[in-house]
């Protein structure tokens, strides 16, 4: 085992890093005794084997290196960037590799490429001690492909539609999306995937919850289902313009720098993440180091988050909450879960594989209390 651990060193190269802090220190362990070092959060950068316009990784490394922080619960080691191969699954694989055998020791993984696709070997990483996966995708566009046929080859453009259907993703969100760069045949799918939360407004009008207009205007709704995610991949796309210039598929709209920041620190705090991937920009397009800035600084709202968890469910038992019932018959007793550390809500679902805890919010057991079931009961209901 000692072996294989040490083994991971292969697969990166050093990067030269700007000064660091005390809470971040630049790949100064091997990367595989960074559980025996007490590290619990591994900076990783990677990028297509062709890729011409500098490091993303690197880019956002000289902005994060300059942010201060006291961070009291972490240690970070920045391991530096996989080795691009001859061949892009090369590269795949090492990242593929990495996730596997530092995602199994409980550390956390913070990806940083160019590449919405490397998603895909994140997945297969941590599916080797996970095979029921929570995904979540925060992007503007649905990246099912145009055709809805399944790829032969995968890219940043299509690699969502093999992840709905894989046997160890249980769950695939997608939040933030506009619904103008998303076809009918895709929302379609999406919504028969339990990808993208729907009510219906009238017969002809279906609004959908998890796009941009609707979380921007109460990002709270998110939390939930940031707080039950194992992998998030970002997608700068997300990020309106303005704010990220060098995003590779830019849009006047999108979630302004704050609120992206909020949404990493709702992530942060999940006793249940254990992969982010941040990708989708291009050197070349930055403006004054913009779109790098705004990521390190959203990294560093994720790195609070995770620096302020509880320990809350999964972490410990659900049986360390306080459980409430409303009423009901059998079938239709309803169970919600509540933990005073951050104030942080679960409701009991049946599903198909048994009853699941899903996370949810005070709202929901006010309403359930009046007799009207939570919107995550009916999401994941027989499921």
């Amino acid at each position: 085992m000692e072996n294989e651990e040490n083994s991971i060193d292969l697969f990166f190269d050093t990067v030269e890093t700007h000064t660091t802090n005390a809470h971040m220190q630049k790949k100064d362990s091997f990367a595989g005794q960074l559980c025996k070092k007490g590290y619990n959060v591994a900076l990783i950068g990677v990028s297509d084997h062709n890729v011409k316009n500098g490091n993303v990784a690197d880019a956002i490394r000289k902005e994060l290196y300059s942010l201060k922080g006291g961070f009291k619960n972490l240690k970070i080691a920045d391991l530096g960037n996989i080795k691009s191969g001859s061949k892009k699954n090369n590269t795949f694989f090492g990242l593929q590799y990495v996730i596997e055998q530092l995602t199994s020791k409980g550390i956390v993984c913070i990806v940083m490429g160019n590449n919405q696709n490397f998603t895909i070997a994140t997945v297969e990483g941590v599916r080797r001690h996970n095979n029921e996966i929570s995904l979540t995708v925060l992007d503007s566009r649905l990246d099912l492909g145009t055709s809805l046929t399944m790829p032969s080859k995968t890219n940043e453009n299509n690699f969502l539609l093999p992840l709905t259907i894989h046997p160890s993703v249980s769950y695939c969100n997608v939040l933030g999306f506009q619904q103008y760069y998303c076809s009918n045949s895709q929302l379609q799918y999406m919504e028969q995937h339990n990808a993208i939360d729907t009510f219906a407004k009238n017969v002809n009008n279906i609004e959908y919850t998890t796009r941009i207009g609707r979380l921007r205007q109460n990002l709270f709704k998110a939390e939930p289902i940031l707080r039950d995610t194992d992998i998030l991949s970002i997608d700068m796309n997300v990020v309106r313009q303005a704010d990220a210039p060098a995003a590779t598929h830019p849009s006047p709209n999108g979630f302004q720098g704050e609120e992206i920041c909020q949404l990493l620190q709702y992530a942060g705090t999940s006793d249940r993440l254990s992969v982010v991937g941040l990708f989708g920009m291009e050197n070349k397009f930055d403006q004054r180091g913009q779109t790098a800035a705004l990521a390190a600084q959203m990294l560093w709202h994720l790195i609070e988050g995770l620096d302020n968890r509880a320990g809350d469910y999964p972490a410990t038992s659900i049986d360390n909450c306080k459980m409430m019932v409303i009423p009901g018959e059998k079938e239709n007793e309803l169970h919600f879960y509540y933990s005073d550390k951050l104030q942080h809500w679960w409701v009991e679902v049946p599903t198909k594989n048994g009853k699941r805890i899903m996370a949810c919010q005070a709202k929901d057991y006010e309403e359930a209390k009046m007799g009207i079931k939570p919107n995550v009961w009916f999401r994941h209901f027989f499921k």
